[in-house]
Parts: C-alpha cells; sequence; structure tokens
C-alpha cells in the first residue's frame, strides 16, 4: 500500500509542492509558470513548459543537477523552450543555434513548428540556460555577463567565452571561469 506524502518547500519565487510517491511531480503553487517535472525517486525526468515568465526558464534549468540535465535531455525540450531562452538571454538567434551545433535556418524551423528537440540539443540548451543564469548572478545583469562573453580571456587562453560556448568542454570552461570570478579566484 503506497502512502502519500504532501510536502512543502520554500524557493526563490515561490512555493512547490510535492507528492511523495513512486513517481511524483513537482509543479509551482503560486502558478507565476505553468511548467512541471516528473520525479522518479528524487531524478527529474520530463519537463513540460507550458507558458514560463520571463526568468522562470534560465532559473528552472540553474537548478538541475548534471543527472536531471541528463535525464530531461533524454526526454528532450520542446522548441518553445529555445525560444524563452533566447528571449531571456537576448542572443541571436545565430548566436544560439551556434551553441546548440545546429543552423540557423534549422533552429527557426523548429521554434515555428515547436517540435522536440532531441538529447544533444537539449543537453546544449539547458547548458547555456545554466551559464546564462549563473552569469547573471555573477554579473548582475545579462547585458554586462553578455560583454564579458565577448572579451577575451586570460584564463581561457586569450580567447572569449563566447568562441568556445559551441562545445561541451568549452561550456564547462566558462562555466568554471564563472565559478572563479563568483569566488575571486581570477
Amino acid at each position: 500500500m503506497a502512502t502519500t506524502v504532501k510536502k512543502t518547500a520554500k524557493k526563490k519565487g515561490g512555493a512547490w509542492t510535492h507528492s511523495d510517491t513512486k513517481t511524483a511531480a513537482w509543479s509551482r503553487a503560486d502558478k507565476k509558470a505553468d511548467w512541471t517535472v516528473k520525479t522518479q525517486t528524487g531524478i527529474a525526468v520530463m519537463m513540460e513548459v507550458k507558458g514560463p515568465t520571463a526568468g522562470d526558464t534560465l532559473k528552472w534549468a540553474s537548478h538541475l543537477s548534471p543527472i536531471s540535465v541528463i535525464r530531461v535531455s533524454e526526454h528532450g525540450l520542446h522548441a518553445k523552450v529555445l525560444k524563452s531562452i533566447q528571449k531571456e538571454t537576448g542572443f541571436s538567434s545565430i548566436d544560439l543555434a551556434r551553441c546548440l551545433q545546429i543552423n540557423n535556418r534549422t533552429l527557426q524551423r523548429y521554434q515555428q513548428k515547436n517540435v522536440l528537440m532531441n538529447f544533444e540539443v537539449s543537453e546544449r540548451a539547458l547548458l547555456v540556460a545554466q551559464i546564462a543564469e549563473h552569469g547573471r548572478e555573477v554579473f548582475g545583469s545579462m547585458e554586462q555577463f553578455r560583454l564579458w562573453l565577448e572579451i577575451p580571456s586570460t584564463a581561457l587562453g586569450g580567447i572569449s567565452p563566447e568562441s568556445i560556448l559551441n562545445s561541451i568542454t568549452g561550456m564547462q570552461l566558462v562555466k568554471a571561469e564563472l565559478g572563479r570570478i563568483e569566488h575571486g579566484v581570477y
């Protein structure tokens, strides 16, 4: 016999509810954003975005663990999430397409049809969202973060962070550099 336990945890911007069963669902209790993450034994395996408000997609992605990024990517993201990431970051479609390793026209077609993205594109999109949110936190605004992306970095061998966001390794290096800046070790 399965018992259901209701839990509430406070998060920035609202309350979250959790129903503890074999497959549990997390959702925003305050309804400011309408998205759901279904979990199985505490690991996110599915995300459905129905229309997040400005800022929610990046913040949501920034709280995903590496395992959750993999699980959500296995399910795939809808192309409207890419549109939300693009809007929240201010990246051009060309820049976002380069980060996702797809061509710009393909990105536009995906967004028009709102198709489910494959694993690789979904994973890259989540990583870009995490990096962007971390950058906004470190620099205080998305504009300052985007300016930093363009400046060559000594720690990155004299190249700009934006020039290496087209690879997973480059994304990891940019994330590490943001961490060093955040902690004053640069």
